[in-house]
């Protein structure tokens, strides 16, 4: 990760003064772990700064001023590329293993200033820990830091000297240099040699500029180890030192490491204000293509082809009527789809098909739900014969269309005849509507057979005639497969059988070279469609248009299909946003699935124990599941976390456990097995889960091994999604090369109580971009901190101090409400609303926030801010609790 440091520390004298030479111990140390690429000390005076090492081998910063002044600003530019250090990762020699040891002689001549407690620093130390008998080394030093952590309390003092041991014992408190100082000491007593050690200390954070993380200068101390060398520990916080550690300085005595060494001469005492601003932050990259770049290679690196596709949602400009609220299918959205198609085909994939393709019919709804594919194949589709585009050529001619039956008839080498398809409800009666020709395909050859009727009845369903054919009328043993030609005016509607891909294309070539005017394709799709062909969908849901993009080998594919879809909505009057006084999303989902190219690589079957550490992570951050997604959330909601669906923790852990430890090779099928009766909704329902497995092993159609991340909605900016999908694909770079296996947090209340309210979404957020950005992947938090703002609008503001956003609310489920037509819409209770108000600790300290004569109360977010949060029913429902 690559980190920067500014550093600022001001004197302000009542009056000009001269100075002496100023030390400047603000320069890191570097190692393996630390590498400096920029380092710059300036000061506000006319100066000659000489960088020089010193006796201790710190880099320091010489400052010869060289005029007097009454404000003297010292400022140090750093940046850093800080990698993971593991702090336990030495190896002691055989001897210092067990404490006590002696060190050689050698080691002593070197040492001895190290070891060596003054009579000013000297104090009983056994009152606060004390050796007994002979223990392992690191376990002895891990106990001191414990008793220290515990024992002295922590207290800010950003001046003065060092308090002596003897004092910190006493008041039992003290500033990490009061601390560090009285652990060397107790550490130096036992014979050990410690060195004190000054620099920064950070929890590494990714943050806007408006609400950055507070840091500060530390102290700690070294102990040399043989075998493992000088090894720091800090005894504020109780642990060893990590990459959080930047050391600066390392000296015997506190003086040795102090940040700034110099003093101020005149002829009078002058009385001096001293201040200091630390700003240390992670270096972010603002633009998505190089952050894609890197994923991308670290993805190739680990021998990982991931693809991914999405499922993003479009309404109307102006959405009226059911289908745009929560109907399915109805004309105009069909309409929409088979334009937003065949633009696709015209401009995006030139000679491939637009095919309309039967849905499924859920329970409750009238009619199946349908698909228009654009379907790219291996040999390219030609375009219509010339003045054949729809609306251009004059109706087909009851010669033209025998024609093109006979001639079809003769490609396919099939004698059986075309059955005549009569239309009960068209115009003008007993004649002809549509022709069908029984037809299948052997594997080597293509079949008819005599379905021993001289005429067919189509059904008064609605949909194309090949849906309506009349099966139940006809014998139980005919192959119930055929090929329905419809004349619509200058088009030909042609319905295909169910066929495997070849043939299915073979088919297509052979209608398309006959067809003499404009073919509008419908039919079923074919299985297993080989990876060379490409399909994109736009589906019939409830409220909205889904388009199922193709499987993208790359985030940048995924990202140009967003964009080119989001172009083509516009010139069709479609958009990702409901207009309102608070803007939403569609109300549909923006999916994202994630795969591999092929069913022998994809990633995900020989790898349970990345998966297992991808769904621990997603447990542990509710923001993933809050935060991109509507405000429909909570166990009621399309898309429930695991353990929102009335799931225990300890049978989410077993399995993610039993995930970990699956032995090598293929394991879909145990994978499977292991999650598909977790991941789902209150009911059980598989698809209705936060992480789907849904299409991972999917009944009857077999494997597809797809993860489907469904708490996601559409965004009104094309770049907004690409965003929040490179952050997906980011987090399974860094999930792969450093598994998470954290147990299981149990949220209990807090889960609702806290993580449905934006601040907490946000701080949370907040820990996963920081998690990204020590792995080396640190995407810039301004494209997010947009997307929460539009997601948690301000409602009210109070002078900058305060502010109220809408928070999320968990709609809760309600029995079963019988309705005219018993259709299966699931009831909840909506009338109720979440609102968050954030405000500064010094407003809170002087106000107190109302709401109905009721208090609302305020608790700490952070050190500058508190938060509250109510709850109200918004309106007067029925049903509702």
């Amino acid at each position: 990760m690559r980190v920067q440091i500014s550093n600022v520390v001001r004197y302000r004298y009542a009056k000009a003064v001269s100075f002496s030479p100023q030390i400047v111990r603000l320069l890191p140390r570097t190692d393996q772990a630390i590498v400096t690429h920029r380092l710059q000390t300036t000061l506000n005076l006319p100066a000659d700064i000489q960088y020089r090492r010193d006796l201790f081998d710190n880099l320091i910063a010489k400052c010869v001023l060289q005029a007097p002044g009454s404000l003297l600003e010292i400022a140090v530019q750093l940046e850093l590329e800080i990698w993971r250090r593991n702090p336990f990762h030495f190896l002691l020699a055989g001897h210092a293993a067990e404490f006590p040891f002696e060190y050689a002689d050698h080691e002593k001549q070197v040492l001895g200033p190290f070891r060596a407690v003054r009579p000013e620093d000297d104090a009983n130390t056994d009152e606060i820990w004390s050796l007994n008998g002979k223990c392992d080394t690191v376990e002895m030093l891990l106990d001191v830091l414990r008793a220290l952590h515990r024992g002295i309390g922590y207290e800010v003092r950003l001046e003065g000297q060092a308090r002596p041991p003897k004092e910190v014992l006493e008041l039992r408190s003290g500033a990490c240099r009061d601390t560090a100082l009285l652990c060397a000491v107790l550490l130096r007593k036992l014979g050990l040699a410690v060195r004190l050690v000054s620099g920064f200390y950070c929890e590494f954070e990714v943050e806007v500029a408006d609400r950055r993380a507070e840091r500060g200068l530390h102290a700690w101390i070294e102990v040399y180890l043989p075998g493992a060398g000088w090894v720091g520990l800090d005894p504020t916080n109780g642990f060893f030192c990590d990459e959080r550690f930047i050391p600066t300085a390392v000296g015997v005595n506190m003086v040795d490491v102090a940040a700034i060494e110099g003093s101020y001469y005149g002829k009078e005492r002058v009385e001096c204000v001293f201040d200091t601003q630390l700003d240390i932050q992670l270096m972010t990259e603002p633009s998505l293509t190089k952050l894609a770049h890197r994923v991308e290679a670290t993805l190739a690196g680990a021998g990982l082809q991931l693809t991914m596709g999405g499922e993003p949602t479009f309404i109307p400009q102006k959405a009226e009527g059911p289908e745009w609220s929560y109907a399915a299918v109805g004309p105009e959205k069909l309409d929409y789809a088979y334009r937003f198609a065949n633009v696709i085909a015209e401009r995006v994939w030139p000679e491939a098909i637009v095919l309309y393709t039967p849905g499924k019919l859920y329970p409750g709804e009238v009619n199946p739900r349908w698909a228009i594919n654009v379907i790219r194949m291996d040999q390219p589709v030609a375009g219509p014969p010339e003045g054949a585009a729809a609306g251009a050529s004059p109706a087909l001619n009851h010669d033209e269309t025998e024609r093109f039956l006979q001639t079809i008839g003769e490609a396919l080498g099939v004698h059986e005849r075309w059955l005549p398809a009569m239309d009960p409800q068209a115009a003008p009666a007993g004649q002809p509507h549509a022709w069908v020709l029984p037809l299948d395909h052997t594997g080597d050859a293509w079949v008819g057979e005599n379905w021993g009727v001289q005429a067919l009845t189509l059904t008064a369903a609605e949909g194309p005639a090949g849906l309506r054919l009349p099966f139940n009328d006809l014998p139980a043993t005919i192959s119930k497969r055929a090929l329905v030609v419809e004349p619509q005016g200058g088009t030909l509607a042609v319905f295909l059988p169910p066929l495997l891909p070849e043939p299915f294309s073979a088919l297509v070539q052979i209608i398309n070279r006959a067809a003499p005017a404009k073919v509008c394709w419908q039919g079923y799709m074919p299985p297993d469609l080989p990876g060379s062909w490409s399909v994109i969908a736009f589906a019939a849901d409830p409220g909205v248009l889904e388009v199922n993009l193709p499987p993208c080998p790359t985030w940048f594919e995924y990202r140009q299909w967003l964009e080119r879809l989001q172009e083509i909505a516009l010139e069709l009057g479609l958009t990702t946003t409901r207009p309102g006084n608070v803007p939403t999303g569609t109300g549909g989902g923006n999916h994202l699935l994630f795969g591999g190219p092929s069913l022998e690589e994809n990633p995900f079957f020989t790898r349970p124990g990345w998966l297992a550490s991808i769904l621990r992570y997603w447990q542990h951050h509710p923001a993933l599941a809050y935060l991109f997604t509507g405000h429909y959330v909570g166990p009621s909601s399309q898309a429930p976390r695991p353990d929102e669906s009335a799931k225990l923790i300890l049978d989410l852990e077993l399995a993610y456990r039993q995930l970990e430890n699956l032995e090598s090779g293929d394991r879909r099928q145990e994978i499977h097995e292991l999650v598909r009766h977790l991941h789902t909704d209150l009911e059980g329902n598989t698809h209705r889960s936060e992480t789907s497995f849904d299409k991972f092993w999917q009944f009857p159609s077999g494997t597809r091994g797809l993860l489907e991340f469904r708490a996601l909605e559409s965004l009104p900016h094309p770049e907004w999604s690409s965003a929040v999908a490179l952050l997906w694909r980011a987090l399974f770079c860094y999930l792969h090369d450093q598994p998470f296996r954290a147990t299981l947090e149990d949220w209990g209340g807090r889960l609702h109580d806290q993580y449905l309210l934006p601040s907490f979404l946000w701080k949370d957020l907040t820990g996963v971009l920081s998690d990204l950005a020590q792995f080396g992947i640190a995407f810039d938090p301004h494209i997010f901190r947009e997307i929460w703002r539009w997601r948690f609008p301000v409602l009210l503001e109070l002078d900058s101090v305060m502010s109220v956003r809408r928070a999320l609310e968990a709609w809760p489920l309600l029995a079963e409400v019988p309705t005219s037509g018993g259709n299966t819409s699931r009831f909840v209770d909506g009338s109720m609303e979440r609102w968050e108000a954030v405000a500064q600790t010094d407003w809170v300290n002087r106000h107190a926030l109302y709401v109905n004569h009721r208090e609302v109360l305020f608790r700490k977010l952070d050190s500058r801010e508190m938060v509250a949060a109510f709850r109200f029913r918004k309106s007067a429902l029925y049903p509702s609790l």
